[in-house]
């Protein structure tokens, strides 16, 4: 029994020095946030925030790649402190930003949907192709069994990524690119025509699939059977 506890404790130190070593990158979600006070982790406000402020009509916003060494000098810097200020910081490199940003979400332990929702909504994508409606209500539910700091994120992000949509005209950013661009950072799958479907449209039925929590209790992982998807 002591051996058992023993092994435990040093497992949860291993994975506290871990956290504590990268800080920001490759954490659990869990780590970042502090439900409910603080359901966004700082990084992901901070870079959001100011994009919104400064990058809405960069054409190429997302796709273009910043240069690589300041990405990395800024994964560092958001390392040490997730909400330091990018308006006085010497990175002036817009693109470098959405860099840092795809590579937090890609580093996201088991993806922001992680392997079981992706092989569902691949599934419901696939059968339910030319019915939208249908279609609309399977992802709806698989969206909802994931763990509340996965699912408010997922929700954020995807209401940050439709304000860029109302300036496609400018930025040259419509649905499908961002599919495109976002789909390998959510997802643990390949980057392949089902996964941006399910980017556009989750950007183009969005009040649709995120309903506010309070309305009805969420759905744990385990309630569900997807296994009868008719």
């Amino acid at each position: 029994m002591h051996r058992v506890v023993q092994n435990f404790n040093n497992a949860h130190l291993r994975q506290r020095k871990d956290v504590e070593d990268t800080h920001t990158f490759g954490v659990p979600l869990s780590c970042l946030v502090d439900l409910p006070s603080m359901s966004i982790p700082r990084i992901v406000t901070n870079i959001c925030e100011f994009l919104l402020k400064y990058g809405l009509c960069v054409e190429g916003i997302f796709r273009v790649n910043g240069s690589a060494k300041k990405i990395c000098s800024l994964k560092a810097l958001f390392d040490v402190s997730p909400d330091f200020s990018l308006t006085n910081s010497y990175v002036h490199d817009i693109h470098a930003i959405c860099g840092v940003f795809k590579l937090f979400l890609r580093e996201i332990p088991d993806g922001l949907v992680p392997a079981l929702p992706t092989k569902n909504v691949v599934k419901v994508m696939d059968r339910f192709k030319d019915d939208k409606s249908r279609c609309t209500e399977h992802l709806g539910m698989i969206l909802d069994t994931l763990l509340e700091e996965n699912y408010t994120l997922l929700n954020y992000l995807c209401n940050f990524l439709r304000k860029f949509l109302t300036h496609e005209s400018v930025n040259k950013m419509p649905a499908s690119n961002m599919g495109i661009v976002f789909g390998p950072c959510v997802f643990k799958c390949s980057a392949g025509v089902q996964v941006s479907l399910l980017c556009i449209l989750l950007y183009s039925f969005y009040k649709q699939y995120f309903k506010p929590h309070y309305f009805s209790p969420r759905i744990l992982p385990w309630d569900v059977n997807f296994k009868d998807l008719a």
